[in-house]
């Protein structure tokens, strides 16, 4: 039976904390193989169990590590835990923290590949370097040859393209210092979806541009951005029935 499920999985999955712990490690990546396109794996342990031959108690022993915060984790939404509850009020169903995270990951490393395998990549650093001042497109003119007016325009439309493309590169800047979540992006983010765990939808935001060292002109837009591509990969949800939680250092009951 499927359950529309993909959760890339990296090498780097066996260079963290986890590193020779056993059970947690093979019991991450079987969880990692059965949640769904949201990050759940809304399943018991006698499922789990049933559906892969993982001895009960070996499962609940990895389970149970992976719900506890890790210092050493290289993500820190959840206090570095990988595994929360679907719902506390229950012994069983989890959510994976950063599902939404490596998947979107993964699904630019394989638009970046698409775009090397069509040519794509290559016709635009073809583009760029038609514009560049360091590769001119037609020898340098003479001084006692004067430009004739069709010359003289080229030029003028070559120097102004250059001159707004470098403006736009400088404008754009990787995720800035003190660049936080407010009360305006928090309300865009539960406009759509009431349930969303904003304050870990954002750590995941930041930790992702981080990373990359993405570049943006407008980071309040590529929030917003952030927030519609939720629908198609998911996004963290508060805890339900009252459970508490720590951000930032402070102690949040969820309403």
């Amino acid at each position: 039976m499927s359950n529309d499920g993909y959760t890339p999985v990296f090498a780097t999955v066996f260079d963290g904390s986890l590193c020779g712990k056993w059970p947690d490690s093979a019991v991450w990546l079987t969880m990692l193989a059965l949640c769904d396109k949201r990050g759940n794996v809304d399943m018991s342990f006698q499922a789990i169990t049933g559906r892969t031959g993982w001895p009960i108690d070996l499962l609940r022993q990895g389970i149970t590590a992976l719900m506890q915060p890790d210092s050493e984790s290289r993500s820190p939404v959840e206090d570095g835990r990988r595994l929360v509850p679907l719902d506390p009020s229950r012994g069983w169903g989890w959510h994976v923290v950063n599902h939404s995270l490596y998947r979107e990951k993964a699904r630019l490393q394989a638009k970046d590949a698409a775009r090397t395998l069509s040519g794509a990549d290559a016709e635009r650093k073809r583009a760029e370097r038609d514009v560049s001042p360091e590769v001119p497109r037609t020898p340098p003119q003479s001084p006692e040859v004067p430009l004739s007016d069709s010359n003289a325009d080229t030029d003028s439309n070559t120097e102004k393209k250059t001159r707004s493309k470098t403006r736009s590169s400088a404008s754009a800047t990787e995720f800035p210092e003190g660049f936080d979540l407010d009360a305006a992006m928090r309300d865009q983010a539960l406009a759509r979806y009431p349930d969303c765990d904003v304050d870990a939808a954002f750590a995941n935001f930041r930790a992702r541009h981080q990373a990359k060292g993405t570049k943006f002109k407008n980071w309040r837009a590529a929030w917003v951005t952030w927030i519609g591509n939720f629908g198609e990969y998911g996004y963290p949800k508060r805890p339900k029935g009252g459970a508490a939680m720590v951000i930032n250092g402070k102690r949040v009951e969820w309403q």
